[in-house]
């Protein structure tokens, strides 16, 4: 099953969306007849673009538009985010009815950078003079509303709190809806989204799978020194009893020391014999390189404590010793 949230700052801003998206699976399976198809759950969830940071999403792709697209981003590192393209054809629509609407008056289109780019260019298409206002960020909407004013702008199209500053002090004002098109678009790219980020956490998951059940200890970090492996057999060797190291600095988690130095250093090591606590442990030490470039390093290692002291004991034994 596929998650797909669309994260919106009010019910029902994408018209029809529900609708749209029964048609989106009708046409996936009789495009599907003969294979496997995924199914695919999408749910509405409405909020504020002030209280983006807050939102915890159970999802497997964000759909979203314009400036909450970019703020989703900023606060979702890890998951796959679709902007809804808000396409030539949408903006004629919109700029045409508020022609009708509120005769031939200068507009200000108010939006994210992928939202007004080029929207000057439909000035003549539509008979309108047209000004566009990137927004980068909310909190300035309604300083860029104020500027449109002072430059002639009568009329304003943008989002949801945008728009309501500008009725508020009396110019008139539109919402860009999202035609069809541009929302199946938006689909299409969430769904092949989601299905390449399953892919890879099937992957991930098997690859962990196989780490946890290594006998060796594996510790890998990128460039930084921050933790991006850490497996059950390394925990256990060195004593670790912490079991969520990931992204974690291998500064606070490693104890000065030798095998702490092999890890951070340039060179590659092949049973290099280090001691760490109590422990001796025989490391193998590589870097890990992506495409040709370095991104970080890997030891892999042995607790041979056991080993040593046998060898220890056999050379007592069988070695004599010099009177």
């Amino acid at each position: 099953m596929i998650k797909i949230k669309l994260v919106v700052p009010r019910k029902g801003y994408i018209k029809e969306a529900f609708e749209r998206f029964e048609e989106f699976n009708q046409l996936e399976e009789r495009e599907n007849q003969h294979g496997k198809m995924a199914e695919i759950e999408l749910e509405e969830v409405v909020v504020a673009a002030h209280k983006i940071a807050e939102l915890e999403l159970d999802a497997d792709v964000i759909i979203s538009r314009g400036l909450m697209t970019k703020l989703l981003k900023e606060h979702n590192e890890f998951m796959p985010i679709v902007d809804i393209p808000v396409q030539g054809i949408d903006l004629i629509r919109c700029l045409s009815d508020c022609k009708a609407r509120f005769g031939r008056k200068k507009v200000a289109v108010i939006g994210a950078l992928n939202m007004i780019y080029g929207v000057e260019n439909l000035a003549d298409i539509v008979d309108l003079p047209i000004q566009s206002y990137i927004l980068e960020d909310i909190e300035k909407s309604a300083s860029l509303v104020d500027l449109a004013v002072n430059e002639g702008c009568e009329i304003v199209v943008s989002g949801l709190s945008t728009t309501e500053y500008a009725e508020a002090i009396g110019l008139g004002a539109a919402i860009v809806e999202t035609g069809k098109e541009s929302f199946r678009q938006a689909l299409i790219e969430a769904k092949r989204l989601a299905l390449v980020s399953l892919r890879e956490q099937e992957k991930a998951e098997r690859y962990q799978t196989i780490l946890n059940h290594a006998y060796e200890g594996v510790v890998a970090i990128d460039l930084k020194g921050e933790i991006s492996v850490f497996n059950t057999a390394a925990r256990e060797i060195l004593a670790i009893s912490e079991k969520n190291l990931i992204g974690q600095s291998i500064y606070e988690v490693l104890q000065k020391g030798k095998f702490r130095d092999l890890l951070l250093n340039e060179g590659d090591y092949h049973e290099e014999i280090v001691s760490y606590q109590s422990v001796q442990l025989s490391v193998k030490k590589v870097g890990n390189f992506l495409k040709g470039k370095k991104v970080g390093n890997m030891i892999a290692f042995q607790d041979v404590t056991g080993i040593q002291e046998m060898e220890g004991k056999i050379r007592k034994k069988f070695i004599p010793v010099d009177t």
